[in-house]
């Protein structure tokens, strides 16, 4: 089985989904925000704060390129997809998924100050503002193999969906 990515919005369910995606198909799965903090020794808060979000997206990228390319399941961060060189990766070595979320399920998700500090690119960002980064990133989300919404669904109904939607296109 070649690699599924999960791409999305912030508050989209990647990570919720994917854990148990992952558990489904008796594969292990990468965070790749978890993988970069582990390697850099850093949580993103602080990369963003110290390096700039330039560099974090370069970090990204290589972390990207060192996940497997079969059986797995990568959890990307909601930014990642926005480069064209990182889009055509993950089209060439797995399954891109995008968990397509509405806005008002994206807000209710990150409505807490927790969530939005660990978040920084959201941290200081206003209802407003967190509308036009979505807008500006959907275009690149659905330059995907299959998506899924996501609204009014477990984290578990929405693994599901994605496993019955890959086994459907694979076929």
């Amino acid at each position: 089985m070649k690699t599924i990515y999960l791409t999305g919005f912030m508050g989209s369910g990647k990570s919720s989904a994917g854990t148990i995606l992952s558990r489904l198909l008796g594969v292990p799965y990468y965070d790749m925000d978890s993988e970069i903090e582990v390697q850099t020794g850093k949580n993103i808060s602080s990369i963003f704060a110290e390096e700039g979000e330039r560099a974090f997206r370069e970090l990204e990228t290589e972390m990207l390129k060192k996940m497997p390319e079969y059986d797995c399941v990568v959890i990307t961060g909601g930014g990642l997809p926005v480069s064209e060189a990182n889009r055509n990766y993950m089209k060439n070595t797995g399954y891109v998924v995008y968990l397509k979320t509405s806005f008002g399920h994206i807000l209710s998700r990150l409505d807490s100050k927790e969530e939005r500090e660990k978040r920084p690119v959201l941290s200081q960002k206003s209802e407003e503002d967190i509308r036009q980064l979505l807008e500006q990133r959907v275009q690149y989300y659905e330059d995907c193999d299959v998506f899924v919404l996501t609204d009014k669904k477990s984290p578990h109904d929405v693994a599901e969906e994605i496993l019955s939607t890959l086994r459907l296109n694979m076929t």
